[in-house]
């Protein structure tokens, strides 16, 4: 009967994250976030590109 209570308690109590795993979680997010945003941004000047050149053929 405990080891029944000790399954069920472990399941739904959610382990504690090591320190080391969550600083490099937090830096690879931040990489991604950056190297999304990077792109869109890349992607909005490229746009703004393709209409100033469409404005000057008309």
């Amino acid at each position: 009967m405990k080891n029944m209570l000790f399954m069920q308690n472990d399941r739904v109590a959610p382990r504690k994250p090591k320190k080391k795993s969550e600083k490099k979680h937090k830096r690879l997010r931040r990489k991604i976030f950056k190297i999304i945003f990077q792109g869109i941004e890349a992607l909005w000047m490229l746009l703004q590109i393709v209409q100033y050149l469409l404005q000057i053929l008309k």
